[in-house]
């Protein structure tokens, strides 16, 4: 049957089973291009792309996903065409293309909308739900964020429209509270996540496990609760839930290793980091990847002084990336570390500029869990 491999796919997909459905996609390739099926061939593009970046290889995921865009546009298949886009913007997402993932996204957001608007469109989830989930995600790291939360409250809304399409609203709820957390706005974050977390248990979602988690742990260890977020953390990197993932492994290996350094378990926090920059570095997934730069500037920073100059080193590499990138959010947190970092070497006017810098951006970004923070810091070098 010609509708089969997509059928797997869509049952095998939120289990986490991705190799399985990619050799049943790999099959249907080959037997579209015997064919000459261009639209079974660029729905076959579309899903390989997805499989792509779920494995780490962003740039594949791109040159395929503009190929079977080229293939759906020439048939003119509109699901294809939209399903096809909101792929590309993924890893667009992740290798730290996010103005132009944003504004394919936001375009896709448009065309799914009145009657198209709660179809699947062939997919295991909704994708009109979410796209607006990896809206509120990339807004968020552009520090746009009232339009992220904007996002977020129509994906969530949808997703209560929408009937047994668990992944759909279990995803929009993780992408939201993740923005949520990048904003600083814990209690929101929080409740977000554990939605997420409540309804990926229930729905055996392997798919999403290690992302929630890893966000969840995040808030934990912004309210002060390490032991709390430990366990939810190093459940997260258990390998088979890495491998499941559908969204990064980098970004809750990366928040372990914030864990054990404000756990005092240095060794452990600096071989985490390790793992996280080594990925990064493999599959040069750059959003992410600068948050895990300044965490381990932080280890750095923290673990003797012949590490000193090192964090200094990794502080810039992380603000450089970050500038371009242009992730706002980052830049501010680049800032408050680099004042903290210079004021326990007594450079009092390096430490002044900086905390000057991240009071501005919090304000700007209204990112006010982190200000008075800033502002208590300049206070002591002035």
């Amino acid at each position: 049957m010609p509708g089969r491999p997509f059928r797997h796919r869509s049952a095998l997909f939120p289990l986490g089973k991705h190799d399985d459905w990619a050799d049943h996609i790999r099959k249907a390739e080959l037997r579209a291009r015997e064919i000459n099926d261009n639209a079974r061939l660029a729905n076959c593009h579309n899903y390989l792309s997805a499989y792509h970046f779920i494995r780490g290889r962003h740039k594949e995921a791109i040159r395929v996903a503009e190929e079977a865009l080229r293939l759906a546009e020439s048939v003119g298949d509109f699901s294809i065409e939209v399903t096809t886009k909101y792929h590309l913007g993924i890893p667009l997402y992740y290798s730290g293309q996010i103005e132009r993932a944003v504004e394919l996204h936001r375009e896709v957001a448009k065309q799914l909308s009145g009657p198209a608007t709660l179809e699947r469109h062939g997919l295991s989830g909704v994708p009109s739900v979410l796209t607006r989930g990896f809206l509120a995600w990339g807004l968020s790291e552009l520090g746009e964020f009232e339009e992220a939360e904007m996002y977020a409250q129509q994906g969530i809304e949808l997703a209560e429209h929408v009937k047994n399409v668990f992944i759909s609203t279990a995803l929009v709820y993780a992408l939201s509270g993740y923005a949520y957390l990048r904003h600083g706005d814990l209690e929101t974050a929080k409740k977000m996540l554990h939605k997420a977390n409540t309804l990926g248990r229930e729905a055996d979602l392997q798919s999403i496990l290690s992302f929630v988690a890893g966000s969840l742990g995040d808030v934990y260890l912004l309210l002060g609760r390490p032991d709390d977020a430990l366990p939810i953390l190093e459940e997260a990197v258990e390998p088979q839930n890495l491998d499941s993932s559908i969204i990064s492994s980098i970004h809750p290996i990366t928040v372990l290793s914030e864990a054990y350094r404000l756990s005092g378990q240095i060794a452990k926090a600096i071989l985490t980091a390790e793992e996280a920059l080594r990925l990064f570095r493999k599959s040069e997934e750059r959003c992410f990847g600068a948050w895990t730069l300044l965490v381990m500037a932080k280890i750095q920073s923290e673990n003797g002084s012949d590490q000193i100059e090192q964090a200094k080193q990794t502080y810039r590499q992380a603000r450089e990336l970050a500038e371009k990138l242009k992730m706002r959010p980052l830049l501010a947190h680049c800032s408050l570390e680099l004042g903290q970092y210079y004021t326990r070497r007594g450079e009092t006017e390096k430490a002044r500029s900086e905390l000057m810098k991240a009071i501005d951006l919090f304000r700007s970004l209204g990112m006010r869990f982190w200000q008075p923070k800033a502002e208590a810091l300049l206070s002591e070098v002035s």
